[in-house]
């Protein structure tokens, strides 16, 4: 079977499927995704997080796209100082120099 013979049969095919309704638009496809996606997007309860972030809940409490947000936001506390700790070290500082060398 020659080249053209195969790809005249495939596109024979593929038309004929396409009459049959098994495709879709462009347009058609991609809202299919978009709807697919959606579906399988968890749901993120901002209330429930917003709790577990002022330490009322347990982070045990979220689901796994909550979590990931959380420790995203936990990480990012974690990494700085907050005004406690700038305090104690600056009084530890203050009143215990260090030597000159």
């Amino acid at each position: 079977m020659s080249k053209f013979n195969t790809t005249e049969r495939v596109l024979r095919e593929l038309l004929a499927l396409r009459k049959a309704g098994d495709f879709v638009s462009l347009e058609e496809g991609e809202e299919r995704t978009r709807r697919m996606i959606e579906r399988k997007k968890p749901e993120i309860d901002q209330a429930k997080l917003e709790r577990v972030k002022r330490a009322e809940l347990s982070p045990g409490t979220l689901n796994e796209a909550e979590e990931a947000l959380w420790l995203d936001w936990f990480t990012e506390r974690m990494s700085e100082p907050g005004p406690e700790e700038e305090a104690f070290f600056e009084e530890l500082r203050r009143s215990h120099p260090s030597p000159k060398a």
